[in-house]
Parts: C-alpha cells; structure tokens; sequence
C-alpha cells in the first residue's frame, strides 16, 4: 500500500513538470531550421564598414518571440580630425524573424518610425527621399537636413529599412554633406544586400506551417517614379527668405496620385527683390507612362491660362529654355498688364515638365528684375523637382 502511494505522488510529480515544460516551451522554441543557421551579427555592418575612427558606442543583442536580433551603433568625434573621415553616426540593426508573417510586421513597425528617425539626436528640418528601388523584398528610406537653408555645411540624416525574407535591417547615417551624402547610404545597403544568404527567403509563412519559399521581388522598373508626390514638390527652404506656406493639398484620381503647395513671400516692397513672390508647384506621380502623358497634355494646355494666377494675366511671351527639360516640357510667360508700359513690370510664370510617369507644375508670380521673377527661376525650380524624379 506505501509503495501504490508512493508510486502515484512520483507521477503525478512527474505530470506536474511535463505540463509545465509544456506550457514553457513556446517560450523557449527555437528559430525554424532555415533561420537557424542566419546570425544577425553577421548581416550588420562591420567595424572596416563604420571605419577604424569611429568608436563603437551600442551593442545589443538579443531574442524575443518573433526574432533574434542585434543593436549597433559607431560614433565619430566631430571636433576632432576624424570628423571628415565618415558619417559622425552610424547605425545599424538587424532582425533575423522566425517566420514571414513576423518579419513583414518588423518592417511595417520600423519603416512608419522613418519620418521620426528615432536614432538621431539632432534635430531635423525638411525630409526627402531616398531612393532605394529594386533592393530587398520591401524597403522605404528617407532623408532630411538639421536645416537645408545654410549655406556651407549641411548636415544630413538617412535612415533606410530593408526586408530581405526573414531579414529585417535597419541602417541609420548622420553626418555633413561632405561625408554623408545619399549615395553614401545606397553604397552601405548595397554591402548588406551583398551578404544576405539564399536561406533568408525560406521560412514558414506562420510558425508552425511548412517552409515556403519567398521569391526575390521581380525587377524594378528603374525609371518609374513610385514615391508620395509631397517628397518631389519645390520645398520651403528652396522658396526662400520670408514666404511661407498659404496653402497645401493632396489627392489622387484614377490616374495617380497628387500633391500641391503654394507659397507666398510677405514683407514691403523689398520682398519683390528676393526672388518670384508666388511660388506653386505642383506633382502628379501617375500609375503608368501614358497617364502622365494625358495629365502632361491637360496641363500644358492651361499654360495660356495661367490658373494658379491671382493678378490680371496681360500679354503673353515665350519661357525662354523651358523646352528640352525633360522628356517632354513646356512654359508660358505673361505680363500682369502690357509688356512695354513705363514702371515696374510684373510677370507671371508657368512651365509643365514630364518625366516619364511624373509630372510636375511649377508657377511664380513677380517683379521682372533679376533679384524677381525671371526665366531663370522658373527653369531652376522645374529642374529642381526634375533632380528629384531621377536620382
């Protein structure tokens, strides 16, 4: 009878831990085999990468219930002789995720905290895109200056999340133009897209199911602009001194999306010598080629109109070099009353570029001096959006 006893409280012992280590071992399951053997130090960026000047200031590692993962960051004194050696901050963290459902979830989280660039510590003004097309299976980047009205040294912020399969990366870089320009950035993600193994792209697509195999993301179209319009519109900072934003809207129609602004420069009459006293311009990133085309023709064809004009529209004259821009481009000029009265002349501005499934719409409205509204300057801000488009 003791022994019966005996034996029955060792089972029952015995059934207590089985259905604790039952419960436990969600908690302690390991990676799927094919995420197994892909460490996420070895995908992160290197100290030869961050450079032998540069001090590394965060290391962290560790595992949740979605991935492993890994936290670095280098630092660079920018007092010292070192500042012009490289980015002054370089950052980079890496998720390796235990299926595809957990990894798209990582990059959703990491690529919405872009416009907050939570690794800086300096502040930032205006943000503006970063190219990133045909890398990784998902990938968003963005940029932004501490102030990109100063005159020497602007100091840059990029921040760039890739998902390659299970892999997850995100690379963050601060520094002067001079060591940390945009292409800097696109050479670092080409170093992690070099090193990402074969095995990142198969995984469960939920723990628990059968691996599945990812297929790399089909070729990008390299010229097809894909980007929200806001980040393509002439920019505060490039209106110049005194204007100010007097309204902004956003849209899309069948053909695409679009984005507008319209700034206006206050102050006396002085204000008339710091450049156009109305700047509009307007973007419409289309879905395909032939509907920025038909935007393309609708807009060109109110150049003689000039809708986005608030004074009187008088005699009409060519936009000298407004052709050739782009892969099609067009521009009216126009006087607020006549060409040849005695005293100041105002002047309306209008040019229309396309190029290839982007539009753009640059209006200006000022004095006819070189300080005011000339050509030039309506030439420049279109070639301004036009950079934007092509980079």
């Amino acid at each position: 009878m003791e022994f019966t006893r005996r034996r029955w409280r060792y089972s029952a012992l015995f059934g207590a831990l089985a259905a604790i280590v039952l419960l436990l071992q969600p908690l302690f399951a390991p990676l799927p085999v094919q995420a197994q053997s892909i460490t996420p130090r070895d995908l992160a960026v290197t100290d030869d990468e961050a450079g032998k000047q540069a001090t590394r200031s965060v290391e962290q590692e560790g595992s949740d219930g979605r991935s492993s993962w890994i936290r670095l960051q280098w630092e660079r004194n920018i007092e010292g002789p070192d500042a012009l050696t490289g980015p002054w901050t370089v950052h980079s963290s890496v998720w390796v995720a235990q299926d595809f459902t957990s990894a798209r979830a990582i990059f959703k989280e990491q690529s919405t905290k872009n416009k907050d660039f939570p690794e800086a510590y300096y502040g930032r003004g205006g943000t503006f895109a970063l190219p990133l097309k045909g890398v990784g299976n998902e990938s968003a980047g963005l940029s932004a200056c501490v102030d990109c009205s100063v005159k020497d040294e602007i100091r840059l912020h990029h921040r760039v999340v890739i998902r390659w399969g299970v892999v997850v990366q995100v690379l963050y870089l601060f520094g002067s133009d001079k060591v940390n320009p945009q292409d800097l950035a696109q050479w670092y993600v080409s170093q992690l897209d070099a090193r990402i193994p074969g095995e990142a792209r198969t995984a469960p697509e939920v723990v628990g199911q059968p691996p599945t195999t990812e297929s790399a993301p089909a070729p990008a179209d390299v010229l097809m602009v894909v980007d929200d319009p806001k980040e393509f519109v002439v920019t505060l900072e490039e209106a110049g001194k005194r204007a100010k934003v007097e309204r902004q809207k956003a849209g899309k129609d069948g053909r695409g999306n679009w984005y507008e602004v319209r700034y206006e420069r206050g102050g006396t009459g002085s204000r008339f010598y710091e450049g156009p006293v109305t700047v509009y311009s307007y973007v419409h990133v289309a879905k395909d080629v032939e509907s920025a085309r038909q935007v393309y023709q609708e807009q060109t064809q109110l150049n003689d109109k000039f809708p986005e004009a608030d004074k009187r529209i008088g005699d009409k004259f060519e936009l000298k070099g407004s052709e050739g821009i782009a892969d099609e481009s067009q521009g009216r000029s126009a006087c607020e009353r006549g060409c040849n009265l005695d005293g100041d002349i105002y002047v309306h501005k209008r040019l229309v570029l396309r190029s290839y499934n982007a539009v753009s719409v640059i209006y200006l409205y000022g004095l006819s001096v070189d300080e005011g509204n000339t050509d030039f300057h309506a030439v420049n801000f279109s070639e301004m959006v036009l950079r934007r488009f092509t980079r």
